[in-house]
């Protein structure tokens, strides 16, 4: 029955966030072995999210170092499912890495070496990204890496966020200024 079926569904979201809690306090207690065995019973639960990601991203902290961009780093991000990190640099790249195997997927090139990549950010629906420079937001596809648009905003880009919906890609830039564009259009608001 549905009601039968929404139960089993409770209990095991609750015996996930129960293993998640006690993973957690393994490792605050250093008590590692625990922990991960936690993780691994907590791992094949479909509605996992970053909470998952974090945890074994403190386990295997001395081991997680993404090695890759010739300069300086300049953001990171996380993806709303928690499965890829997102880093840009100052070597004018945006590389894009499985959270899990550590491994690079694909890298983002804007095309000149001058250009610094200040900020670099996920859309909240998965399918874009946003990255900054001196005077542009690139808009790219997050599955291809292919770029969409450029906008240019003629000020250094601080720091980028994407509305929930991720239907608008907001800017903090150098003039102390807020300017907001549609993702798609790369019309200002």
């Amino acid at each position: 029955t549905q009601m039968a079926r929404a139960s089993a569904a409770a209990t095991k979201r609750l015996t996930y966030f129960d293993k998640i809690n006690l993973a957690q306090q393994a490792i605050t207690e250093r008590r590692f072995q625990m922990a991960e065995q936690l993780l691994h019973e907590a791992k094949d639960y479909k509605e996992r999210h970053i909470e998952w990601f974090h945890l074994i991203g403190l386990l295997h902290l001395e081991k997680f170092k993404l090695v890759g961009h010739k300069r300086q780093i300049s953001s990171t991000s996380f993806s709303k499912s928690g499965d890829k990190i997102l880093t840009s640099s100052f070597d004018g790249t945006t590389k894009i890495w499985n959270s899990i195997s550590k491994k690079e997927i694909i890298t983002l090139q804007t095309g000149t070496k001058l250009s610094e990549i200040t900020s670099a950010v996920f859309s909240n629906n998965g399918k874009w990204i946003a990255t900054g420079d001196s005077s542009f937001i690139r808009i790219w596809n997050a599955n291809s890496g292919r770029d969409i648009r450029s906008i240019n905003v003629s000020n250094l880009i601080i720091s980028l966020q994407f509305s929930p919906d991720s239907r608008y890609v907001a800017a903090a830039t150098s003039d102390r200024s807020i300017k907001v564009w549609e993702t798609l259009t790369g019309r200002q608001i």
